[in-house]
């Protein structure tokens, strides 16, 4: 009897219990509910009262549910996201809220401790949600990002060993889920300034690889630095895409000696010829051959409203550049080519232009590859069905060779080759119609003759 009353007594402070936690989590999906639905409107207020109310629903979400992951996954990213907040007494009343201690004696704190305390606050609760929650690779990771960034904060007095126990759990977060490129870009900026370069490589090395879009970043972060330019030269060593973002990176900033090597290595690792004969100097001039996505030799940017494609007709093969939509005068076709500085040339190509209107003129020019207004000479023909004057060349519906003779400036060491379209003056709108190109050539030529020799 009395075992029965026994068991009978567990079974009641059971229930009572289940029902305790039940009321408690019903409040915290509340809390945090009530959080969600203000930070959808906007996550950042720079209102105090909005931003303490917001942080004290945070901190009823996780005393309420101090099993959820999802609770103290949001109550991290708000420190987190507040650290950086430029008004001190705002921050000062979320630390209040979300730690349950007003003021807390921190009324004159630095705003560097601060920051500091909501970095800690967040880390803590990303580590909180990675207890509840083993595969939360996003707390995982943003957990390890804010103790590194607490450990900038607070200076000498973080521990080495708690600055390489972010970083290692910065890479499992990785491992478990690798496909986030923007993560291991973050990663690898993180271990750059912290002098970590073979760690930052890697890191890189994988973001780029996701998306060809964060070399550029990662250029941006290394350039001013001697050796981060070393480890950028490094990172693209691997892949001739990479030495082609290279080149036109460090082109873009007037190092041309560089430009040239990176220019010269994605020639190497695509296959293409590094020295092409003096009297063929462009490669793939009628776009015979093809590498992926690019055509073998050329860069085409690609533009919404603008097509490229490679055609054949009778064995003759050639690129069709259709422009349906979007304002753009040039047709993002460009070959760089190494030249003789002070030398003469001869560029010629055959050019047919349909569905323009009236008038229109396309044209292929040899320009400096900053700025035309540097340099450029090019020629033109004109799509139309009226009679032009001895010095001009028809183009619509039929190939026009055009052809210009030019003497590379002293100080350039290479120009760039390009198909145009000349905007009429005063035309804000784009031209549509096609373009078709090929027989694209450049030729040096014989130094003309000094002119006491032409009397």
């Amino acid at each position: 009897m009395l075992r029965r009353g026994l068991l009978i007594g567990i079974l009641i402070l059971g229930a009572l219990l289940i029902s305790r936690k039940a009321v408690f989590w019903t409040a915290g999906s509340f809390a945090l509910s009530a959080y969600r639905a203000d930070a959808r409107s906007a996550f950042t207020v720079d209102n105090v009262d909005e931003a303490t109310n917001r942080s004290n629903l945070l901190a009823m979400s996780v005393r309420f549910m101090p099993e959820s992951d999802s609770a103290w996954r949001e109550y991290a990213r708000f420190a987190m996201h507040y650290a950086d907040h430029e008004n001190e007494g705002l921050k000062q009343s979320i630390i209040a809220q979300l730690t349950g201690k007003p003021e807390n004696g921190d009324g004159d704190a630095s705003g560097a401790t601060r920051r500091a305390t909501l970095l800690d606050l967040a880390a803590k609760a990303f580590q909180q949600s990675v207890k509840a929650n083993r595969l939360d690779s996003h707390a995982m990771f943003w957990g390890s990002v804010a103790r590194l960034n607490w450990s900038k904060e607070i200076g000498h007095t973080a521990s080495p060993d708690l600055i390489n126990e972010a970083y290692a759990q910065m890479k499992n977060a990785l491992e478990l889920d690798p496909w986030q490129p923007s993560r291991f870009f973050t990663a690898g900026r993180l271990a750059f300034y912290d002098g970590r370069m073979d760690e930052a490589l890697i890191f890189f090395q994988h973001a780029v690889d996701q998306r060809m879009e964060y070399f550029h970043d990662v250029a941006e972060l290394l350039y001013f630095s001697s050796a981060g330019l070393d480890a950028l030269k490094t990172l693209a060593a691997r892949d001739w895409k990479l030495q082609q973002q290279l080149y036109l990176y460090l082109l873009g900033r007037w190092r041309f000696a560089e430009a040239n090597d990176a220019w010269l290595n994605y020639r190497r690792l695509a296959g293409l010829p590094l020295a092409p004969e003096e009297s063929q100097l462009v490669s793939n001039g009628s776009f015979q051959n093809k590498i992926g996505e690019m055509f073998h030799g050329w860069m085409i940017q690609k533009v919404s409203g603008v097509s490229a494609l490679v055609k054949k007709e009778n064995s003759l093969s050639f690129l069709d550049l259709t422009m349906n939509d979007g304002p753009a005068n040039y047709f993002h076709v460009h070959q760089d080519v190494p030249l003789k500085p002070g030398a003469r040339y001869q560029l010629k190509a055959k050019v047919m232009g349909t569905g323009f209107r009236e008038g229109t003129r396309i044209g292929i020019e040899a320009i400096h590859p900053m700025s035309p207004g540097l340099f450029s000479a090019g020629d033109y023909c004109v799509v139309t069905s009226h009679s032009l004057n001895q010095s001009e060349k028809d183009c619509r519906n039929h190939f026009a060779w055009l052809s210009v003779n030019f003497t590379v400036p002293e100080t350039l060491p290479l120009l760039r080759i390009r198909l145009r379209r000349h905007a009429e003056d005063g035309e804000t709108n784009s031209g549509k119609g096609t373009v078709r190109l090929t027989g694209v050539s450049l030729s040096l030529l014989e130094p003309d003759p000094p002119e006491e020799l032409l009397e």
